[in-house]
């Protein structure tokens, strides 16, 4: 899908990290009244997302699905079928991945489902041979930054456990981000959340990057910016 000429399907709006995680910030504002803690570690993530962004390496947009889940995989009897391509743009294609690993996360969660790792892994093995190790670091960002939208947009307020799991997700979304800004060598995000995080983050375990191949990734980003 990634290497589909975007001519095929016409026109498509440039999609925007930046302007993403501001619509994300608008549309998650609520948790920050009705549960102060939980808005505080978000505002805190997405703050630490668009620091990150700016320096991970870029790729030129491509043809992306946009809303890419496995809602919209459906398996037929030719094989793997993709379905609903009315949010298709031209963006990053880590837009895509990002997506569809925080929609794994919420299905896992949702359903109390064990085997989250190698759910992911095996996406990422089917989708990975080939991929700049670049579009897996930001689709990590991104997948961070998706639990947040994802909370905000498919938890709702009438679910009596609303609380529970909204902090799970956003929990869920420190997790990734602390794992990649470890692999990027950076300092995990404000001690001052300790208290929201506590003892239940675990570690995302799913395939990324070794940092030696990401300290030399950002190195070459460094040298362009210069």
């Amino acid at each position: 899908m990634h290497h589909l000429p975007p001519a095929v399907a016409g026109p498509l709006h440039l999609h925007d990290f930046a302007a993403e995680v501001s619509k994300i910030a608008r549309a998650s504002a609520y948790i920050s009244v009705l549960l102060p803690s939980a808005g505080a570690a978000i505002g805190v993530l997405l703050d630490r997302a668009r620091e990150l962004h700016r320096w991970l390496p870029h790729e030129s947009p491509t043809f992306t699905h946009g809303d890419f889940k496995s809602d919209h995989v459906w398996v037929t009897p030719d094989g793997p079928a993709l379905i609903d391509f009315d949010s298709s743009h031209l963006a990053d294609p880590a837009l895509d991945v990002g997506k569809f690993l925080a929609h794994l996360q919420l299905w896992h969660a949702t359903h109390d489902q064990s085997g989250l790792e190698q759910a992911q892994e095996r996406f990422l093995l089917g989708y990975a041979p080939g991929a700049p190790e670049g579009r897996l670091l930001r689709a990590r960002l991104y997948e961070a930054v998706e639990l947040v939208k994802i909370t905000a947009h498919h938890v709702p307020l009438f679910d009596h456990h609303w609380a529970s799991r909204t902090e799970r997700l956003i929990r869920r979304a420190h997790a990734v981000m602390n794992d990649l800004v470890r692999t990027l060598g950076l300092p995990a995000m404000s001690p001052s959340l300790h208290g929201f995080l506590g003892g239940t983050q675990q570690r995302h375990l799913a395939t990324i990057p070794a940092a030696g191949d990401v300290v030399s990734l950002l190195g070459k980003e460094d040298s362009a910016h210069a």
